[in-house]
């Protein structure tokens, strides 16, 4: 099903983003994926305090809150009206201040009624692929099928905003065969999900192993070029059977191992 896009003027777009973000962009930027390794990472109130955290989809079904209660940026690109619901009900309850959604599309259970209840509390939000088009590189590698996954969405949006230090944990590229996620999908999430959302390992058609291996080096050179060569880490676990992080761990310090790419 398709939806109205969220924006008309890929300029005027970018503008409001920039505006929301005016004056952070000297702030670490942590893009936080799914996967496990980002179980194994746990930042400090301080870290928390001074940076930028993006956040994608389901993420608010993890144990612990590892990168705080506060997400400057929701990330989401396929509308999934359960999604939309426990996002307000977190919310309500008061379990995350999500500051800003960036989505692609406007929001709705049908084609022909665009504004629904359960949308209504995902603001202010703005579309995060007006920002992905203004780079012409990355838009015609991003833009074709299959489509990147939402963690490669993100690193793209920081750089292509300009933050100098961009930080990368639970991005793994589906590479674990044994777990998809840093958590169990409870029974209630997967009524909302397919069977592609849940099981381990590369999905077969949306976002292939050729797609997200080959962004990833595309993403290093752009983050490169455009943020004028900042620190770019990557937060991945040793193998996939290396235990959870010890809990003594100083808060500062990464579980997993720290990649410069």
């Amino acid at each position: 099903m398709s939806f109205p896009k969220n924006s008309l003027s890929v300029p005027s777009e970018i503008e409001r983003i920039k505006r929301h973000f005016e004056g952070r962009l000297h702030q670490d930027c942590y893009i936080v994926g799914n996967g496990p390794s980002s179980a194994e990472v746990r930042l400090s109130e301080e870290q928390v305090a001074n940076s930028v955290i993006f956040r994608a989809n389901w993420f608010f079904l993890e144990k612990e809150k590892f990168y705080g209660d506060r997400v400057d940026g929701f990330f989401w690109s396929v509308d999934n009206a359960g999604l939309r619901d426990n996002l307000k009900e977190i919310q309500r309850l008061d379990q995350y201040k999500i500051d800003a959604f960036f989505q692609p599309f406007q929001a709705s259970d049908l084609r022909e009624k665009v504004v629904t209840a359960s949308a209504a509390h995902l603001m202010p939000n703005f579309d995060h692929w007006a920002v992905i088009a203004s780079n012409p590189t990355l838009a015609r590698f991003m833009m074709g099928r299959p489509l990147p996954t939402q963690g490669m969405q993100m690193i793209a949006v920081a750089a292509i905003l300009g933050f100098k230090k961009i930080h990368i944990s639970g991005i793994d590229l589906y590479a674990d065969m044994a777990q998809r996620y840093a958590w169990d999908v409870p029974d209630t999430v997967r009524a909302h999900l397919q069977e592609k959302d849940i099981a381990a390992g590369y999905e077969k058609s949306t976002a292939s192993t050729s797609t997200c291996i080959s962004s990833a080096p595309l993403a290093s050179s752009m983050i490169s070029s455009l943020s004028g060569s900042p620190a770019w880490r990557l937060w991945r676990r040793t193998s996939t059977a290396q235990k959870p992080a010890d809990r003594n761990r100083s808060p500062q310090t990464p579980a997993g191992r720290a990649t410069s790419m």
